[in-house]
């Protein structure tokens, strides 16, 4: 790759990711991941009772829709460590939203944290829910047959 074609994909990203869309995201995954975290731990361990996998798949998810039916309480407390970690770039900002928008999201919001709630926090958060609840599907049926033996 070039000197030139580099410096324009540096700046490219560097301009990302003081992005409010970023830093917002960024702070998104890790709560999101955090509550999630300790499923993945026990769902890669070496030796894993299945049931007790499953249970905590179910307190998993409980605590992802806790969270989701909570999001305007635990919302704003990512919107503040988001404003914490944004002093440098000045303040949060809004994406644009033309009336008519094909490629990304275009939430009506009257605040910042309100667009960011919606357009960031609740759809993976949504996103989160459903491909754990389509993993443990097939966990369903094993559930099924090991509780009859």
């Amino acid at each position: 790759m070039n000197r030139k074609r580099q410096l324009g994909l540096d700046t490219f990203f560097l301009k990302k990711i003081k992005s409010s869309e970023f830093l917002v995201s960024v702070v998104v995954l890790a709560e999101v991941y955090g509550l999630t975290l300790p499923l993945a731990r026990k769902l890669q361990a070496e030796y894993m009772d299945v049931l007790e996998a499953m249970k905590f798949v179910e307190a998993t998810l409980a605590s992802l829709r806790e969270q989701r039916h909570k999001s305007t309480d635990t919302f704003m407390k990512i919107f503040k460590e988001s404003k914490k970690l944004a002093t440098e770039m000045g303040q949060i900002n809004k994406a644009r939203t033309p009336n008519l928008q094909k490629n990304r999201s275009n939430f009506n919001s009257q605040t910042v944290e309100e667009y960011y709630r919606t357009a960031v926090y609740l759809l993976f958060t949504d996103f989160i829910i459903n491909a754990i609840i389509r993993a443990s599907r097939s966990w369903t049926d094993s559930k099924a047959a090991v509780t009859r033996v």
